[in-house]
């Protein structure tokens, strides 16, 4: 009899180990899917952040250019000596009025919407300008913004922390947005030395404003992959 109740305790015991090394695992099985989550999370936040800061560039070199049509507007109706044309047609005459409107439309918009909705519907209703003059600053000022972009782009991704080698970066996609697909490097719980380095990157993709004074522009578009 004590030899049987001896067997059992054994049993009893090799029973709750094994029931313990199970529930082990299945803590880090569920702790690894959870990590993958939240890597996937904040690559996908990495992506929108940089696509967005993208896009603050491209809204001030879009400022720029309406800036300098204005000038040229002056300077155009200066010399057929019609001012009075200038201050009817001065595109920051409308730009401002067009802030004034969205602001009170009764739309719930940031600053920032307003901005980028006011510049990208006056432009719109403005190109090409005098002499195809406005369609110039903005070609000249998209090509000059490219470099600003893929600096804002690699400081955000740093910044968080990202992985910014194979990030990529268009100007403009189908959607007429600039869109950012980057990656975040994913580190196991348990067992990580046995993850392949090219397994590691969980990618993902963002979009930022959407410029849709593109669909009068023509096409531009620049593609540009980090080393």
């Amino acid at each position: 009899m004590k030899r049987f109740i001896a067997d059992e305790k054994g049993n009893t015991m090799i029973f709750m180990l094994g029931s313990m090394t199970m529930l082990v695992l299945m803590f880090v099985i569920i702790g690894s899917f959870a990590n993958v989550f939240i890597i996937k999370e904040k690559a996908s936040n990495n992506a929108e952040q940089a696509s967005l800061a993208a896009s603050g560039e491209i809204l001030a070199g879009l400022n720029t250019a309406i800036n300098q049509y204005d000038q040229f507007q002056y300077d155009f109706y200066m010399s057929i000596e019609r001012l009075d044309l200038y201050a009817a047609n001065s595109i920051l005459k409308k730009l401002g009025e067009e802030k004034v409107k969205l602001s009170s439309s009764g739309r719930d918009l940031s600053t920032i919407e307003i901005n980028h909705n006011a510049i990208n519907n006056v432009i719109k209703d403005e190109l090409p300008g005098i002499s195809n003059a406005l369609q110039g600053f903005v070609t000249s000022e998209l090509g000059t913004a490219v470099s600003r972009v893929h600096n804002a782009v690699e400081k955000n991704i740093n910044d968080n922390n990202g992985v910014l080698s194979g990030t990529t970066v268009i100007i403009f996609n189908k959607n007429k947005r600039v869109e950012v697909k980057t990656a975040t490097k994913y580190k196991a719980i348990k067992y990580d030395s046995l993850f392949p380095e090219d397994k590691r990157l969980i990618k993902q993709k963002g979009e930022g404003l959407k410029f849709e004074f593109l669909s009068g522009f023509g096409t531009f578009k620049s593609e540009y992959t980090f080393p």
